[in-house]
């Protein structure tokens, strides 16, 4: 082949993934928030209520704490969403639904919990949950 045909196959299939990608995000997805999450591990226990993070507050090595939020639909269509765990703390905290639909202009209550392994050195340790909203057709 010569360079003037793969240079038109290159721009064609640039074009079409480009479309795929718009059609995805204006129909299919519908936002994608990021909430970060914090622990710190000491040799006490306390708590953290403030609501701009999903604070779990102070624990021991080998403790647990739990924290919820709320995912609100305020659409006229169902939601599918997410829940993915990023992050130092990610494998220490457990989403019992992390996939799930939220009706039309409704809430669901999501609990996470972490439990930090007995190894653990103290320290302020951090990760983000990502909630993923994404129209529901079917």
């Amino acid at each position: 082949m010569d360079i003037k045909k793969i240079s038109m196959h290159f721009l064609i299939v640039c074009i079409i993934i480009s479309a795929c990608l718009l059609l995805y995000s204006f129909f299919v997805l519908e936002k994608v928030i990021v909430v970060p999450m914090n622990i710190n591990v000491s040799g006490s226990y306390g708590f953290n209520l403030d609501a701009d993070s999903l604070h779990f507050g102070n624990t021991v090595p080998g403790g647990e704490s739990q924290r919820g939020f709320v995912v609100s639909n305020h659409r006229k269509y169902p939601l599918l969403a997410s829940v993915i765990k990023e992050g130092e703390i990610a494998g220490w905290v457990e989403i019992k639904d992390s996939r799930f639909v939220v009706p039309p202009y409704e809430n669901r209550s999501i609990s996470a919990t972490v439990y930090v392994p007995n190894s653990v050195p103290e320290g302020f340790y951090t990760g983000n949950i990502k909630v993923i909203l994404r129209k529901k057709w079917f």
